[in-house]
């Protein structure tokens, strides 16, 4: 605060105006009759616009940084958006791929299976073929030895042939009871091996079918764990983006009007000690 002391109106202006322009309050005094009032109102003129200049620059700087601020927001929730896109498509190929080899050792192992049933079947059909060759050779030649020897026998006596043809029935019965004990055990081997492959062959390709259907619904319920989670974790980005979207507003609304309400009253308290000076 200065006292400018001045003789004349000229100089009383002239003071005035110099306080002024420095920022200091003026406070005329005169000498004779006048007082110049004109120069206190230039004055707080001048410090209310001052006063609106700097609520205009603060006001843009505050909106500078809310831009900054929104601006790294969506780059944010755009980067957490593409970055889950990647690692869901990259989950799915994954899967894709385990389900693929999965289908294809399957179908490997059922050719194999039904390649090991027919060697099986033909083997077996080969043994039985021998087996019925071998055993009518031997029908065969014992007949034709039998017939030998009771030709023989009945040229040398009666009796001796008599006996030779029980002898030979004898022989004929055992050897046919032989030969009939061989086939049904043949036979029964053979139906119980067939059995047996039936089975096994029944028992993995149910196994087969039930490591397929279990390795299918994993794979569903995987597939379906993920979307459910990408579609939840997108709806809480969008929510809390949201959110700061309307926290941001109301911090600028906020601002805004305390800025204003400061402002003015800082322009009334001014006005009204001009005034009251006048």
């Amino acid at each position: 605060m200065v006292w400018c002391a001045h003789l004349s109106p000229h100089s009383a202006v002239v003071t005035g105006i110099a306080c002024s322009a420095s920022s200091q309050t003026y406070w005329p005094v005169s000498t004779g009759p006048h007082v110049w009032p004109g120069i206190l109102f230039f004055h707080c003129v001048q410090n209310i616009i001052t006063i609106i200049t700097i609520t205009i620059i603060i006001t843009t700087i505050i909106i500078i940084i809310i831009t900054i601020i929104t601006i790294t927001t969506i780059i944010t929730i755009i980067t957490i958006t593409i970055t889950i896109t990647i690692i869901t498509i990259t989950i799915i190929i994954t899967i894709i791929t385990i389900t693929t080899i999965i289908i294809t050792i399957t179908t490997i192992t059922i050719i194999i299976t039904i390649i090991i049933i027919i060697i099986t079947i033909i083997t077996i059909t080969i043994t039985i073929i021998i087996i019925i060759i071998i055993i009518t050779t031997i029908i065969i030649i014992t007949i034709i030895i039998i017939t030998i020897t009771t030709i023989i026998t009945i040229t040398i006596i009666t009796i001796i042939i008599i006996i030779t043809i029980i002898i030979i029935i004898i022989i004929i019965t055992i050897i046919t009871i032989i030969i009939i004990i061989i086939t049904i055990i043949t036979i029964t081997i053979i139906t119980t091996i067939i059995i047996i492959t039936t089975i096994t062959i029944i028992t993995i390709t149910t196994i087969i079918t039930t490591i397929t259907i279990i390795t299918i619904i994993i794979i569903i319920t995987i597939i379906t764990i993920i979307t459910i989670t990408t579609i939840i974790t997108i709806t809480i980005i969008i929510i809390i983006t949201i959110i700061i979207i309307i926290i941001t507003i109301t911090i600028i609304i906020i601002t805004i009007t305390t800025i204003t309400i400061i402002t003015i009253i800082i322009i009334t308290i001014i006005m009204r000690n001009t005034l009251y000076f006048i």
